[in-house]
């Protein structure tokens, strides 16, 4: 666990794939500090190579590609990540939703308002929790919307959730 904290200070680039076969180590501990880890290494490829992974036929490296992606909090990423937003794969999208609210870019406001009209409701909650997390005031009205016509409970806490959230944000500035 250390060594995979270490080379997550470090931000080495050339880590990212001892990082990535960590995730395969039996010590839970291990995978857990190798996405953290990732989480601080700019490497332009990273992103690539975790959606392959999350992708992939292994379901424990797909999982943990995938709080590896929650975990992503590169700016540069945020491009690539919003179109995710409209993978055909349900759980490449709520990634997305999750990685753009951890890195929480204003950039990211318009593709996740858009989300949360998105057929599944594991998509939308991220999406609203996104926006909740970035704090942008023009998301109200639609988490607003959201929260009032959705007959999900669990959808509608999400968005009522973030309202609160933003709010809070707002009067604090």
């Amino acid at each position: 666990m250390g060594a995979a904290w270490a080379l997550g200070e470090l931000g080495d680039k050339r880590a990212v794939t001892a990082l990535i076969d960590a995730f395969e180590c039996t010590p839970a501990g291990v995978p857990l500090a190798a996405i953290e880890a990732l989480g601080n290494i700019d490497d332009p490829e990273l992103l690539s190579k975790l959606v392959g992974i999350y992708l992939g036929p292994n379901e424990t490296l797909s999982v943990h590609a995938g709080l590896a992606l929650a975990h992503l909090h590169q700016k540069a990423f945020v491009p690539q990540l919003v179109t995710l937003l409209k993978h055909m794969d349900v759980k490449m999208r709520a990634a997305a939703a999750q990685a753009l609210g951890s890195i929480g870019d204003k950039a990211a406001v318009s593709a996740l308002i858009v989300a949360l009209d998105d057929r599944n409701e594991g998509v939308v909650m991220f999406a609203a929790q996104a926006l909740g997390k970035i704090g942008d005031p023009t998301a109200l009205a639609p988490l607003g919307m959201l929260a009032q016509r959705t007959r999900d409970v669990f959808v509608r806490k999400y968005a009522l959730d973030a309202i609160e959230q933003i709010n809070r944000l707002k009067d604090s500035a």
